[in-house]
């Protein structure tokens, strides 16, 4: 009982942060908006006489300072919709992490928990709120110097781990909802430089995406190859796909498919926009092969690294 009650504490409070971090940066925003718009009035004012029972100099010293705000904060819409940008990458990233916790949050409410399984559940919602935590911290750090920060992020990463560890933490998921995912690795390792949180992230938005346009009954597929000095990566699915044309669009940021758009299909056009942020980011590179009805094939190629205690 004592465990179910820690649980459930845990996921209020996650969701209770959450919350509280979409409505600051909403409001901070807003606050953006509507300084802009006050500035705007201001030099309106100015330059139309608007308001003429209003001091001259007081309209020229308000016109003035507005004009000094408006210089400085010149890149304030540009801000705010880094901001907004920023709002759904988070949005983005703790989305999967959140389904997986409440997922195993809902096995122990109904009393799974007094076995080994149930400390497998307890494992890996604490492993979902650490990936949250690295993940919030991630976009939200302000203070770090952004070169200091990039080099910061760039780790020798276990790609195959990385896959492994996704695998192991949507299994349930996936398996609630028939989708069955399917991982194939020549190798026991292969490291590539790169973020081990931004990669699991990466993996969780194609599943995420995937399931999104997929039938019970239907199968994923993650291959890894070793190709001499580099690590190919294959993710595809069976799901509807999307039209050849469609490629390259539903990488740009807010840009999303067709078949998404018709039917409906809750999205913000953020998950393969980051997915191609990530890769460029780190040097690798990326094709898709999709059309309608035949599933989405996505095709990595990452610079394969050495660790120093193989050489």
């Amino acid at each position: 009982m004592k465990i179910e009650i820690i649980v459930i504490i845990i996921l209020a409070v996650l969701l209770t942060t959450v919350s509280g971090l979409s409505i600051f940066m909403y409001v901070r925003i807003r606050k953006y908006r509507r300084r802009i718009k006050k500035v705007n009035d201001a030099i309106f004012k100015q330059n139309s006489g608007y308001d003429i029972d209003m001091d001259t100099e007081n309209l020229k010293k308000i016109a003035e300072e507005g004009e000094s705000v408006y210089n400085k904060e010149t890149s304030a819409e540009d801000k705010a919709a880094e901001n907004d940008e920023m709002v759904r990458k988070i949005t983005h990233s703790i989305r999967m992490p959140m389904a997986i916790i409440t997922g195993y949050g809902d096995l122990l409410q109904r009393g799974r928990y007094g076995s080994p399984e149930g400390l497998e559940y307890i494992d890996k919602i604490c492993s979902n709120v650490h990936l949250l935590n690295e993940a919030l911290a991630s976009y939200l750090s302000k203070n770090k110097n952004q070169k200091e920060a990039d080099e910061a992020e760039r780790q020798l990463v276990d790609i195959v781990e990385v896959i492994n560890h996704v695998e192991n933490d949507t299994k349930e998921l996936l398996n609630s909802i028939g989708i069955k995912l399917i991982i194939n690795s020549a190798r026991s390792n292969a490291f590539v430089t790169g973020n081990r949180i931004e990669f699991i992230t990466m993996f969780y938005n194609l599943i995420e995406n995937s399931i999104k346009y997929m039938m019970q009954g239907n199968r994923i597929y993650i291959t890894t190859e070793d190709a001499g000095d580099c690590i190919l990566v294959v993710y595809r699915d069976n799901g509807v796909g999307i039209k050849s044309d469609e490629a390259e669009l539903i990488t740009e940021r807010g840009k999303r498919g067709e078949a998404a758009i018709q039917r409906g299909i809750e999205g913000n056009g953020m998950g393969m926009y980051m997915m191609a942020s990530v890769v460029k980011k780190y040097g690798g590179s990326y094709e898709i092969k999709s059309s309608r009805n035949e599933g989405i094939a996505i095709y990595f190629r990452f610079v394969k690294e050495v660790p120093l205690r193989n050489i």
